[in-house]
């Protein structure tokens, strides 16, 4: 939409809630879509806010937010100046804008961000070749994440660091992210994007070694932990392998002739 009394200065509409999206899209008429050099419907798309707002600045752009609970479904009292009007059938909303700062993440350009289209990342793949093939991934903020690298160095880092705690390291490949979310096939699962990989010690007990998380994910900003992999589980399995093989060597010494164990 174009800024009020500015007919120079767009504004790219983003919403809080999805309901409010998509109530506004509805709202709009077929003249207003028509008018906007669109054709169709509108339909709602989820967006990173930092990602939209240093795009749309690069693009000469502003981005208007609309607030959870400043979209309201109008009624047949006195009209405000966001109201939109369409054809009978459509709903009758009125909205409050906030315009973001232009200073709002400076620094940042749009080259910060990937393509998913064109820019590869790397991923860490289990199996591949096979029929049980799949992505590495970790439990973020309770949500199951296939964790991906900007480039083949952290990739690799990361599972080096896997292999040395026991865990099935994978190998890196590189993939387009666009395909990446193509070949998700549980709608459940998220895609995270590490920045940087860090390996660093951390003191502890010997009654404690055992506990430590092999793996640390972090928000890079506060250095909120939003997730981790703990050793545990593949020093438990490698130990249960060894358990297995040394069995098996006992086995076969008991039941061979004298002479030859």
């Amino acid at each position: 939409m174009e800024a009020d009394g500015d007919v120079d200065q767009h504004v790219v509409l983003a919403f809080e809630d999805r309901e409010d999206a998509e109530t506004y899209a509805a709202s709009l008429s077929d003249a207003e879509v028509i008018s906007g050099g669109y054709e169709g419907e509108a339909s709602v798309q989820g967006l990173d806010v930092e990602a939209l707002v240093v795009t749309s600045r690069d693009a000469d752009f502003q981005v208007g937010l609309v607030f959870s609970g400043d979209l309201v479904a109008e009624t047949d009292g006195p009209s405000t100046p966001f109201l939109i009007t369409g054809a009978d059938s459509r709903p009758r909303v009125a909205l409050s804008i906030t315009i973001v700062p232009d200073n709002c993440f400076e620094g940042r350009t749009a080259e910060d961000f990937l393509d998913p289209a064109e820019d590869p990342v790397w991923v860490l793949i289990h199996d591949e070749g096979t029929a049980d093939a799949q992505f590495f991934s970790m439990a973020l903020n309770g949500t199951a994440s296939v964790v991906c690298f900007k480039d083949e160095e952290a990739a690799e880092r990361c599972s080096n660091a896997l292999r040395r705690k026991g865990e099935a390291a994978g190998e890196a490949r590189a993939v387009l992210l666009e395909e990446l979310l193509d070949r998700i096939d549980d709608s459940e699962m998220e895609v995270c994007l590490v920045d940087e990989v860090v390996e660093t010690e951390i003191e502890a007990s010997a009654a404690e070694a055992d506990a430590q998380p092999g793996l640390i994910a972090s928000d890079g900003m506060s250095d909120t932990v939003l997730g981790s992999l703990s050793s545990a589980a593949g020093e438990t399995v490698r130990a249960k392998l060894e358990l297995l093989y040394d069995t098996a060597d006992d086995a076969d010494e008991s039941d061979a002739p004298d002479g030859q164990r």
